[in-house]
């Protein structure tokens, strides 16, 4: 048999194929890579929400039961926090006895947030919080001459994935609002 009535491959042909499947198999790792990291980002993402939305219903349910509430833009606590705002809810005790519970909540000019019971060393709760990403506004009643709040309304938006989570919250003791 006659080997010149064969036809094969040329060389260049070779070369052209394994190049294409080169391309084909960069292509495929490439797209393979970014979907892992955009999934490790996207696990980031989902436990920064999950523990805002923890955050905001601790605060609703320390907010709800508030016999007082009060607001600072003082710097009143000592360094490292390095106070810039702070609310403090007073809440009678869930036992019935005369004894108040004192939450506080701080962010500091670093955009921690911070909260301390009963004068505790405050706990950092979460960092990259900004301020300007959390509102508040409330139903001021007046009973007696002094102002209350019969609800409040709570905005918090986590701003590395322009997320917000929004709550109206009916304050069940109307809080002295200072």
């Amino acid at each position: 048999m006659p080997f010149s009535d064969q036809r094969a491959f040329s060389l260049v042909e070779l070369m052209v194929s394994i190049a294409l499947i080169g391309v084909i198999a960069l292509a495929v790792s490439f797209s393979t890579g970014n979907s892992h990291q955009r999934a490790g980002e996207m696990k980031v993402q989902l436990a920064t929400l999950q523990n805002s939305d923890i955050i905001l219903d601790n605060m609703v349910q320390d907010m709800k039961w508030a016999t007082e509430m009060r607001f600072f833009l003082v710097n009143t606590m000592p360094m490292p926090i390095g106070l810039t705002y702070r609310f403090v809810f007073i809440s009678p005790d869930p036992a019935g006895s005369d004894n108040s519970t004192t939450v506080e909540y701080y962010w500091n000019a670093q955009k921690d947030l911070f909260r301390s019971v009963d004068g505790s060393e405050p706990v950092l709760l979460q960092t990259d919080v900004r301020l300007d990403y959390f509102a508040m506004s409330g139903d001021i009643i007046t009973l007696d001459g002094t102002d209350r709040l019969d609800g409040v309304h709570v905005v918090y938006e986590v701003p590395s994935n322009n997320t917000s989570f929004g709550e109206y919250v009916s304050l069940v003791n109307t809080p002295v609002f200072n």
